[in-house]
C-alpha cells in the first residue's frame, strides 16, 4: 500500500479475511459520502429532498448504515477562514487559556487506549485512532457551538448596554470562533481521508463491465463505477464535497440586499430604456445621445447581448453581477438547487435551465429504478458534455462579468475563469479540484467513446493535461503543486494560517513536511536565542511556539504511527516526529500541566523519553505532592523513572552552570555575617533536582550523594549561603546516606550499598560541606543573640553558654578537618573553596572565643590562644588557606589583643588566684 500520509513509509495493515473494507466484526465511524451522480450527490445537485439526515457532529452511525468517516451534519459553520493576524490598530489578543484543552487532549488519547495499540491487532489500532479523530472532531464541535452562542449574545447586546471593550470581546470571540471552525474542519478531513486512504489498498481499477459499455447505459452509472473502483478519483471527490461543506452560502440578507434587491423584475432598466427610445423615435424625436445608445441592447432576449456585442443599462449590469455572484455562492456550497430557485425567483427561467444541464441522465427503462424515484422516468442530460463545452464558451466570454464567467466556468470545470472570485484558501483549492473531478470524468466518457466526435470539436478546458505531467490522476505530485501554489498566494489572507498549512499537508500526503518544519524551528530555539519563527520566511505558516497547531500536529502524527502509517523508527521521520512531541511536552509544562506528561513521553523511544522527561521536571516548580504524583504516573506509563530522574539532575546542572561563573575569590576576605543573600531562581532548580533523585529507587544513591556534592560547591564558591543553608535544611545527610565513621570516610555507607570508592569519598565530603554549613548556622545563632541588647547581670552567662557550647562543638572540627585530605584536595574547586571560608571561620571562632571570656568566663579567652595553636600545626593545612586571602596579619593582630585579654584577666584575679592563668602577675 502507498503511503497514506506521505513520509514514504508503508503502513502495515492486514485487512480481515474474507473482507474488503477495513475492519472486519467491528463498527467503524460512518461517513457518509456518495458518488456523484447516486442519490445525495450529483455534482452540483443536492436537493433538499435528498440530502441525508442531519447527524451530530462526528457521531458513528448503525451498523446499517454505510461505513466511512461520518462528516457530521450540514450545519452552517459560517466560512472557516480564521484570520488571526490583526491590523495594526487592534489591541493585542488576550492570552489564550490553553489548560483545559490541553487536558481534553490528553484524556481523551488515554481513554483511547492507544498506548496499548502495539499489543493489540491492527484491526483494533485501526478503530482505535478512528475513534480518536472522532472523539477531536466533537470536541472541536462543541467548542464551534459554544462559541457560537457567546457571539450570538454579545451581538445581541443593546447598543446602550454595551461597555468598555465590548468591541474588542466581539473581535476576539468572531476569531476564536473562526479557528475552532477551522480545527473542526481539520479532523474531519484527517477521518475522511484516513478512512478512504486505509481502504486504499483494497480498491482495484477494473475495466467498465459490459453492463455499463453499451451505448445506452447512464454516465452516471460509469461516474459510480470509476468512484468505486478508482482511489484517486474517489479521494478527489471526497476532498471536493469537504470544501463544498463548509463554504459560506449566501444569506437571506445577502439575497435580499436593500440596494440591489428587485425580485422578479430583471431588466428593467435597459427595458424602460428601449421603450423610451421607441416612443421617441416613432414621434421623430432623438435622445441627443445615439452614440451611448449604440452600447445597449435593443432587444431583450437572453443572447442579446451577446448576440448584439452590447451592454444592459449599468443598473441592470450591476444587478446581473449581483445575481451571479449568489448563484457562484450557492455553486461553491454545491447547492444547486438553490441556485436554479434564486435565478427563477428572480424571473429569470432562461438562467435556470441553462445551468440545469450539469445532472446526468437517467432512464428508468433503460437504467432500472433510481435510488430516489420521485417518478420521473427520464431526468438529467444526455449532452452534458456538449453542455460543457457551451459553458466552458460563456466562460470564456471576456464580455460577460467576471462572476457570471465564474459560474460557467465552474459548471464546465475551467480554473482561469473561477480564479478571478475566489478569496480564500478554500476558494483556490476547490477551482482545481472541481476541474480535476470534471476533467476526470469527461476524460473517463472520452476513452470509453461516450462522446461524439462532432462534441469533441468544440474546446473545453482539461485540467488533467493541465495539472498532471503523465496525464493521469495517478501522478502524486498533483494535489502538491496545487497546494504549494496557493500557500505562495500572498493576495489570500488565510493561506499562511497553520491550520490550512496541515490541511494541505493531509490532502497533498506530504504530512511530513509540517513535522519536519517544525522540528527545525525546535533545533533553531536551542542554537539561535532571540529565534523567532515569525520572522522566519521559510516557516511556511507554522510557528513552534503556536500550541494550538503544535497540538493538532502531535496528535495527528501520534495517530498516524498507531496505524502503522508513517514515522517508523530507525527514520528520519521518526526522529523529526519525536523532537516535536518533546516540543509538545515542554508546551505542557509551559501552561503548567506537568501530570500530562508523561503520557506523551511514554509515546517516545526509551532513551528520548528519558531525556525529553529530564529537561521537563528541570522546569518544575510544584509541590510535593505533585512531584509523587508524576513519579506514580511515569511508573504507570512504563517509563524508566531513575533514568528520568538522573537525567533531571543532569538537567539541573548543566542548565544553571552558566549563572555560576562568577565565583568567589579567597583575595576578596569573605566575612559571614549570617544568612543575608537572595536565593535566586537556579539555586532552587538545583535543590528542586536533588529532591527529584531523593524520589527515586535505592539505585540513585550514587548519583544523589555526587551531584549533593557538586550542588554545594557551586553554592559556596559563589557565597549563596542561603541556598546552602536550604539544601541543608531539605536535604540533610542523615536523609540520604549512613553516619560517618571517626575517619571521615563512609565505609559502612561504601560496604552496604557495594558503591565504588568515587561514591564513598563523594558521601564523606557531602557531609563535610553540611558541617561547614552547620557550624555557620551556630556561628548565627550566637552573632545574633550577642548583637541583641542585653543585660549583663548573672543570668546571662548562663543563657550564653549552650550557644557557646555549640559553636565549640562544631567550628573547631572544621577548622581542623574540613577537606584536608589528598583525595578532597586534588578535586576541582576544594582549595578554592577552603580559602574561602576557612579563614573567616578561624576569625569568627577567635572572636566567639573572646566574647565568651569577656561575657561568661574569662577563662575562655585562653580558648583563643589554643586555637592559634591548632591553626599553627604542620601536620595541617589550614595555614595554607590564609595564603593569598591577606587576613594573616588581620588573624595575628586579633589573637595579640587576646594575648593582652590574657593577661589583663590574669592581673585581675592573680592576687586571690596566683597562678591559676599559668602567669605570674
Amino acid at each position: 500500500m502507498a503511503p497514506i500520509f506521505g513520509d514514504r513509509q508503508k503502513a502495515t495493515r492486514k485487512p480481515a479475511a474474507g473482507s474488503s473494507t477495513m475492519t472486519s466484526g467491528v463498527d467503524k465511524p460512518a461517513f457518509v459520502f456518495n458518488a456523484p451522480g447516486s442519490t445525495q450527490s450529483n455534482g452540483f445537485f443536492r436537493t433538499q429532498d435528498q440530502q441525508a439526515p442531519p447527524q451530530n457532529f462526528g457521531q458513528p452511525q448503525s451498523e446499517e448504515e454505510e461505513e466511512g468517516w461520518d462528516m457530521g451534519d450540514d450545519a452552517e459553520m459560517d466560512d472557516s477562514r480564521a484570520i488571526t493576524a490583526y491590523d495594526d490598530e487592534e489591541e493585542e489578543e488576550p492570552e489564550l487559556n490553553m489548560q483545559p484543552e490541553l487536558l481534553a487532549f490528553a484524556v481523551k488519547l488515554d481513554e483511547s487506549n492507544m498506548l496499548q495499540s502495539a499489543q493489540l491487532g491492527t484491526e483494533e489500532s485501526t478503530m482505535i485512532a478512528i475513534n480518536l479523530i472522532q472523539a477531536y472532531q466533537i470536541y472541536a464541535g462543541e467548542h464551534v457551538e459554544e462559541t457560537a452562542q457567546v457571539l450570538e449574545e454579545l451581538e445581541n447586546t443593546a447598543e446602550e448596554d454595551l461597555k468598555e471593550g465590548h468591541a474588542q470581546e466581539l473581535y476576539h470571540t468572531k476569531e476564536i470562533l473562526k479557528y475552532w471552525e477551522l480545527e473542526h474542519q481539520t479532523w474531519e478531513l484527517f477521518g475522511a481521508l484516513i478512512s478512504h486512504r486505509l481502504d486504499a489498498e483494497n480498491y482495484m481499477t477494473q475495466d467498465v463491465p459490459p453492463s455499463l459499455a453499451n451505448k445506452y447505459a447512464a454516465d452516471s452509472q460509469i461516474r459510480n463505477h470509476f468512484f468505486t473502483t478508482d482511489p484517486s478519483f474517489r479521494e478527489l471527490t471526497i476532498v471536493l464535497e469537504w470544501l463544498r461543506r463548509y463554504a459560506p452560502a449566501p444569506t437571506a440578507d445577502d439575497i435580499e440586499e436593500d440596494a440591489l434587491y428587485r425580485g422578479d423584475r430583471g431588466w428593467m432598466y435597459t427595458k424602460e430604456k428601449i421603450k423610451g427610445c421607441k416612443r421617441l423615435q416613432g414621434r421623430g424625436l432623438s435622445l441627443g445621445n445615439e452614440a451611448e445608445l449604440d452600447k445597449v441592447v435593443t432587444e431583450l432576449d437572453p443572447d442579446a447581448p451577446s448576440r448584439q456585442q452590447r451592454k444592459l443599462e449599468d443598473e441592470d449590469e450591476a444587478w446581473e453581477a449581483y445575481l451571479m455572484r449568489l448563484v457562484w455562492g450557492f455553486l461553491r456550497k454545491g447547492e444547486m438547487d438553490n441556485a436554479l430557485e434564486l435565478c427563477e425567483d428572480a424571473g429569470e427561467f432562461w438562467r435556470a435551465a441553462s445551468l440545469s444541464g450539469g445532472a446526468d441522465a437517467w432512464d428508468a427503462k433503460i437504467d432500472g429504478p433510481h435510488e430516489n424515484d420521485d417518478g420521473e422516468i427520464v431526468k438529467g442530460n444526455r449532452r452534458r458534455e456538449l453542455w460543457k463545452r457551451m459553458c466552458y464558451a460563456n466562460a470564456s466570454n471576456k464580455t460577460k462579468n467576471v462572476y457570471e464567467r465564474a459560474v460557467y466556468g465552474t459548471l464546465c470545470g475551467d480554473i482561469a475563469s473561477v480564479l478571478p472570485v475566489c478569496d480564500s484558501w478554500e476558494d483556490l483549492l476547490f477551482v482545481h479540484v472541481n476541474a480535476l473531478v470534471e476533467g476526470y470524468y469527461s476524460s473517463k466518457l472520452k476513452k470509453l467513446q461516450r462522446i461524439p466526435a462532432v462534441v469533441s470539436n468544440f474546446p473545453l478546458f482539461d485540467a488533467i493535461s493541465y495539472h498532471a505531467r503523465h496525464d493521469s490522476l495517478n501522478d502524486a505530485s498533483i494535489m502538491s503543486r496545487i497546494i504549494d501554489e496557493i500557500a505562495e498566494n500572498n493576495e489570500i489572507a488565510d493561506s499562511k494560517l497553520p491550520l490550512r498549512t496541515i490541511q494541505g499537508s493531509l490532502i497533498s500526503m506530504r504530512f511530513h513536511d509540517p513535522v519536519i518544519e517544525l522540528d527545525r524551528q525546535l533545533q533553531l530555539f536551542e542554537t539561535v536565542p532571540d529565534y523567532e519563527p515569525t520572522a522566519d520566511e521559510n516557516a511556511y505558516g507554522l510557528d513552534a511556539t503556536e500550541p494550538r497547531s503544535l497540538r493538532v500536529i502531535v496528535h495527528i502524527l501520534m495517530i498516524l504511527q498507531t496505524i502503522g502509517a508513517g514515522f517508523t523508527e530507525g527514520t528520519e521521520y521518526h526522529k523529526a516526529a519525536e523532537n516535536v512531541i518533546a516540543g509538545y511536552i515542554m508546551t505542557l509544562g509551559g501552561y503548567d500541566k506537568y501530570e500530562l506528561v508523561p503520557l506523551y513521553a511514554s509515546r517516545l523511544t526509551p532513551l528520548k523519553a528519558i531525556q525529553v522527561m529530564g529537561k521537563s521536571l528541570a522546569s518544575f516548580e510544584g509541590s510535593k505532592s505533585r512531584r509523587e504524583d508524576l513519579i506514580r504516573s511515569m511508573h504507570q506509563y512504563g517509563i524508566d523513572v531513575d533514568g528520568c530522574l538522573r537525567q533531571t539532575m543532569i538537567q539541573c546542572l548543566t542548565m544553571t552552570e552558566p549563572k555560576y561563573v562568577n565565583t568567589l575569590s579567597s583575595a576578596q576576605g569573605f566575612v559571614f555575617n549570617g544568612f543575608q543573600d537572595e536565593i535566586a531562581s537556579e539555586d532552587i532548580r538545583l535543590i528542586r533536582g536533588m529532591e527529584w533523585l531523593m524520589l527515586g529507587s535505592e539505585e540513585l544513591r550514587g548519583d544523589l550523594v555526587r551531584s549533593g556534592c557538586e550542588v554545594y560547591k557551586r553554592f559556596l564558591l559563589t557565597g549563596r549561603l542561603s541556598a546552602a543553608k536550604i539544601l541543608f535544611e531539605q536535604l540533610n545527610s542523615r536523609s540520604i546516606i549512613p553516619p560517618k565513621n571517626t575517619n571521615g570516610y563512609d565505609e559502612t555507607f561504601e560496604e552496604e550499598t557495594d558503591l565504588v570508592d568515587e561514591t564513598a569519598v563523594a558521601g564523606a565530603m557531602y557531609m563535610q560541606m553540611e558541617g561547614l554549613i552547620a557550624s555557620m548556622v551556630e556561628l548565627e545563632k550566637w552573632q545574633s543573640a550577642i548583637k541583641k541588647p542585653m543585660r549583663i547581670d548573672r543570668t546571662l552567662p548562663r543563657k550564653l553558654k549552650p550557644l557557646y557550647d555549640s559553636v565549640s562543638r562544631s567550628v573547631p572540627d572544621i577548622i581542623k578537618n574540613f577537606l584536608d585530605e589528598p583525595v578532597f584536595l586534588s578535586m576541582p574547586g576544594v582549595v578554592e573553596i577552603r580559602g574561602i571560608y576557612i579563614p573567616e571561620m578561624v576569625i569568627s571562632l577567635h572572636r566567639v572565643h573572646v566574647e565568651a571570656g569577656r561575657l561568661i568566663n574569662k577563662v575562655y579567652y585562653m580558648n583563643a590562644l589554643e586555637l592559634a595553636a591548632d591553626v599553627a600545626d604542620p601536620e595541617r593545612n589550614t595555614v595554607d588557606c590564609f595564603k593569598g586571602t591577606g587576613r594573616l596579619e588581620e588573624y595575628v593582630e586579633e589573637v595579640a589583643a587576646a594575648s593582652k585579654c590574657v593577661l589583663m584577666a590574669g592581673q585581675e584575679q592573680g592576687k586571690e588566684k596566683e597562678g591559676i592563668w599559668g602567669v605570674v602577675a
